[in-house]
């Protein structure tokens, strides 16, 4: 692809090989015929004239390296484009850069988070938020593209959540050794790394919202396995704590009001507790157990 775009712009005149002549061929005729620049509206279709250039270099940017906007070139070269002389506030030249990132820039982005983006990933989660928070940086979030690319985020998380309540998450028997009891445990430490994962996203996304998919993902996902597992016989408290313990640790701490979804959570525990002191479970356990619904 980078070599037909290489030949097409081969072809091009040498005004227009690249963004540098582009931009100095316009600033020219800012400078000497500026009230017909303004009259004639040249401004508002200059992002357009810069938007080929700029979606060659992204074809190029390795963005999970250096997901800051500013440190590419398009940006350096336009970041004082028609600056000059009496600026006024209302200049629409101060907005080449944001109508670029709106319109050239987020679109690219909402892609890769679309086809490419794997929610899962630490690793990635770094670099994806790091080009949300450049974007939000540089236009409005309520805007069309941008809300398109958080809608995004959040698209695929609900796309992950819908497709791990398709398998079993609680266990048809009550043997623990049993290989599906196995299996299920298995889903439900991957629904925890789901909520982490979602829950890093506050501040850039909507806390209402992730909070309400969390909530939903809680009750539907790993509440019904914790359930089965605490209230299942032998009582094994090693292994609750660990499952109770590292659910309640995910959570932020203004989330944990005993209500809904959340306080489920812990009646679940309270519950677990009774049963242990029924089964004469050591003092050691019990005061850890009770330390979590305090």
């Amino acid at each position: 692809l980078l070599q037909d775009v290489e030949r097409i712009f081969r072809d091009a005149d040498d005004e227009f090989k690249s963004l540098d002549t582009v931009k100095a061929k316009l600033e020219q005729l800012k400078r000497d015929y500026q009230q017909a620049y303004e009259n004639t509206y040249i401004s508002l279709s200059v992002p357009s004239l810069f938007a080929p250039y700029v979606r060659v270099e992204l074809l190029e940017w390795k963005f999970r390296e250096q997901p800051q906007l500013s440190a590419m070139r398009w940006y350096m070269v336009l970041s004082e484009y028609g600056l000059f002389g009496n600026i006024k506030e209302d200049d629409p030249d101060l907005d080449v850069i944001p109508k670029i990132v709106e319109n050239v820039v987020t679109p690219y982005i909402t892609d890769y988070l679309f086809t490419a983006w794997n929610p899962l990933s630490a690793r990635q989660f770094e670099s994806a938020s790091r080009l949300v928070r450049e974007v939000l940086d540089h236009v409005d979030g309520k805007l069309q593209k941008p809300q398109k690319m958080l809608s995004t985020v959040l698209d695929r998380f609900h796309n992950l959540i819908n497709l791990h309540h398709k398998y079993a998450i609680t266990p048809n028997v009550d043997d623990k050794g049993h290989k599906q009891w196995e299996f299920c445990q298995l889903q439900y430490w991957k629904a925890l790394k789901i909520l982490r994962q979602l829950i890093k996203w506050r501040g850039l996304l909507s806390e209402d919202v992730i909070k309400t998919i969390c909530g939903s993902h809680i009750g539907d996902n790993l509440l019904p396995f914790l359930s089965k597992e605490m209230r299942t016989l032998p009582v094994q408290t090693k292994t609750a704590l660990h499952f109770a313990t590292e659910l309640l640790n995910s959570l932020p701490e203004e989330w944990k009001a005993k209500a809904g979804v959340y306080g489920k959570i812990y009646n679940t525990i309270k519950a677990y507790f009774k049963l242990c002191q029924q089964q004469n479970v050591g003092s050691d356990s019990l005061a850890k157990i009770k330390s979590l619904v305090r």
